[in-house]
């Protein structure tokens, strides 16, 4: 979810429309969840888009991030954009639970909700400026020696081994999620679209995640204890017996982000003839932020129970709704607050 900070960079129609579909499987995903104890379709669907979402969401936001790290400046304005839009969501959160649920906790520094990803991409900036010049890497096959993603695996393979790292300062998620925004960013200089697809023909990706889709769904029992492995979040003890071989699963995890990612890139159209999803990557930040406290409301409504009660049927309707909230979401009129924020910002920060 880029913000439009770097307006010197030409549009890129290819990754709109990458983020349009990630942006809309994020508020799909928040919004099946509400099903998973009840369908294993729901659970096979949440844990279809859990496996590549976010790790391709911040791929891409690393791969975008180069020219920004170049700058004090301009990393600094990222950094308080961010940590400011995490605070703005988090208050949002806080209000629209209590409405929901009638009381709610707000923790500034531990969270468990979507504003994990500001806060993770601020810190990210300021890792990334230090970082940016370790390594002078050409293809891809010398990225995969950079000592730094090397190191950064290894540290969250091991780091599910602590039991205190966990959604405080959003630690757990920010070490699991760093290798791919990382790795983003060492591919920055590579046409990453040109080569997944001569490698993968849209229509053999596109069989592939319908396949993978059906195999989740026919093992769900078998595969659904690696949701707390996508999530991210969780310490290896929270997998009871299988806690020993918690690093093999993380390492498992990361394959099938990384394969479902390549798919993902290689099914999406250079050009889509359904301008709503250009739209929604174009706007992918906003629709990030407002999403949540809109489906919270929508459940303070009730509209999740009467739901539920129309067995499948509900499902695909909420799942419809979910897409429209996210497409209505994407209007422009609804960037400006962010866009009028960060002109501030980027008024005041003149390092």
């Amino acid at each position: 979810m880029e913000s439009k900070m770097d307006k010197s960079l030409k549009r890129n129609a290819y990754f709109d429309n990458v983020k349009g579909v990630l942006i809309l499987l994020v508020v799909v995903g928040h919004a099946v969840d509400i099903f998973t104890g009840s369908y294993d379709s729901a659970k096979a669907m949440f844990l279809w888009i859990y496996s590549f979402h976010m790790p391709l969401f911040i791929f891409v936001s690393g791969y975008f991030s180069g020219n920004a790290a170049k700058s004090k400046k301009r990393t600094a304005q990222r950094v308080f954009l961010f940590l400011t839009l995490y605070l703005f969501y988090k208050i949002g959160i806080y209000i629209s639970n209590s409405l929901v649920a009638g009381k709610a906790t707000f923790r500034l520094l531990t969270e468990s909700g979507p504003p994990w990803y500001l806060f993770a991409m601020a810190v990210y900036s300021i890792v990334l400026y230090f970082i940016k010049d370790i390594g002078a890497e050409y293809g891809i096959s010398s990225v995969l020696r950079n000592p730094v993603l090397i190191i950064s695996v290894i540290f969250a393979l091991t780091a599910g081994l602590d039991s205190e790292i966990g959604d405080f300062l959003m630690l757990s998620r920010i070490i699991v999620y760093f290798p791919f925004f990382y790795f983003g960013y060492l591919l920055r200089n590579i046409n990453i679209k040109e080569k997944i697809k001569k490698i993968c023909p849209a229509p053999a990706a596109v069989i592939a995640l319908i396949a993978i889709f059906i195999i989740a769904f026919v093992f769900i029992d078998d595969v659904y204890i690696m949701r707390a492995m996508f999530t991210g979040r969780h310490p290896y003890s929270k997998f009871g017996g299988l806690s020993d071989y918690g690093a093999l699963f993380r390492l498992a995890a990361y394959a099938v982000s990384a394969l479902m990612s390549f798919l993902i890139l290689a099914a999406i159209p250079e050009k889509t003839p359904f301008r709503p999803i250009t739209l929604a990557g174009k706007s992918s930040l906003q629709i990030y932020l407002y999403h949540r406290v809109v489906l919270y409301l929508l459940n303070f409504a009730g509209l999740d129970n009467l739901l539920l009660k129309l067995g499948y049927a509900g499902v695909i309707l909420w799942l419809i709704i979910s897409a429209v909230v996210a497409f209505v979401l994407a209007v422009p009129v609804l960037g400006k607050p962010v866009e009028i924020w960060q002109k501030i910002i980027n008024k005041w920060i003149r390092i």
